[in-house]
């Protein structure tokens, strides 16, 4: 499975250097109906899997939907949103994917439990068509494109912006914490007690993002990006300390899941919404897409470096040493916000 999961993830990283320019220069539309519908297919082509280098290759062709949908969602979101009000519109945006991702697995379990894997395919299969037609009838909003615009000159454009630097910095660091948490917390918990259902902790994870989402995105509209970025990922890495206090107390577990769960969710819908703000509008959905591959390889390169980690100094000691690392980079970059907003105040 986590061989699988691998080349799904990187496969999307690559295919985004296409589907962004795509997005870029041809608009929004395509891409979107192209996912949708990779999305729907797939689902129909597990039922004739019966081998596991079968699924490789469906996950491998499903990575298309990854890697066309999300980066352009966010850039349509951004297309149609009020200047003002765009964190709250990314917000939003990121609230329905979080629910989405609350309920689906939960809903897909109990078909399947009910009836059968093919039932869940085949109802997966509906959804994802319903979804097509849904996009087939929107319209794109004019937008400046860019129709020389390639893959390789846009993500040069991209990486040559010093002003999204910090911004994914950001991303780097919540997702190298996401990924941490993701991979070994169930893990780390199912290895202290048996009293506790590790999934319970993303529970609590999601719940606490779905105001976190809301919240962070007005917030940023009003305060600043940067005011609520770096404190929501330094409550990330409070977070994972937290969760190494478990074996003191049950609280600790709570606090810990809501913690990283506000503050990851609030990091990234505040980021999303930032690198929309910096980005040059003819070729959004690149730095968009620039940013999902950011955030996968993050997620990747968290998992691994934990994984080498907590080898050396077990579980607890790498959430304690990963999450000081996150808060003391997270509090630099707050300080350095701080400090230049004082020198503002005082030249006017």
């Amino acid at each position: 499975a986590g061989y699988h999961s691998t080349i799904f993830f990187l496969l999307a990283v690559v295919l985004r250097l296409y589907f962004g320019p795509l997005a870029d220069s041809k608009g929004r539309k395509i891409p979107l109906v192209i996912g949708a519908f990779v999305f729907a297919s797939s689902s129909l082509l597990f039922i004739l899997c019966s081998e596991v280098w079968h699924l490789m290759l469906v996950r491998a062709y499903q990575a298309i939907g990854l890697a066309a949908f999300l980066s352009t969602a966010s850039s349509f979101v951004a297309d149609l949103a009020p200047l003002k009000q765009r964190g709250m519109y990314i917000g939003i945006y990121r609230l329905v994917l979080t629910l989405s991702l609350l309920t689906g697995p939960v809903f897909a379990m109990e078909v399947i439990r009910r009836y059968s894997y093919q039932s869940w395919f085949l109802l997966s299969f509906i959804i994802g068509i319903i979804s097509c037609l849904a996009l087939l009838v929107i319209k794109n909003p004019a937008i400046t494109t860019n129709d020389d615009n390639s893959g390789i000159i846009g993500t040069l454009d991209v990486l040559k912006n010093t002003k999204l630097r910090p911004i994914f910095l950001g991303l780097i660091l919540a997702a190298i914490s996401y990924g941490s948490i993701f991979t070994f917390a169930s893990i780390y918990v199912a290895s202290i007690t048996v009293n506790i259902n590790p999934g319970i902790y993303f529970t609590y994870f999601g719940l606490s993002g779905l105001i976190a989402n809301l919240l962070a995105g007005y917030l940023s509209d009003r305060l600043g990006r940067s005011v609520v970025v770096w404190p929501a990922i330094g409550l990330l890495g409070i977070g994972m300390i937290l969760l190494a206090l478990l074996p003191r107390s049950y609280m600790f577990f709570i606090l810990s899941g809501f913690a990283a769960g506000i503050g990851y969710t609030g990091a990234m819908a505040a980021l999303v919404a930032w690198v929309i703000d910096v980005a040059d509008d003819s070729i959004r959905a690149t730095t968009l897409a620039i940013q999902e591959s950011t955030i996968d390889l993050s997620i990747a390169f968290g998992s691994f470096w934990f994984g080498i980690i907590s080898s050396w100094v077990g579980f607890a000691v790498s959430f304690v040493l990963v999450g000081l690392s996150i808060v003391l980079l997270s509090s630099i970059k707050m300080l350095q916000v701080l400090s230049k907003a004082k020198s503002v105040f005082e030249n006017t």
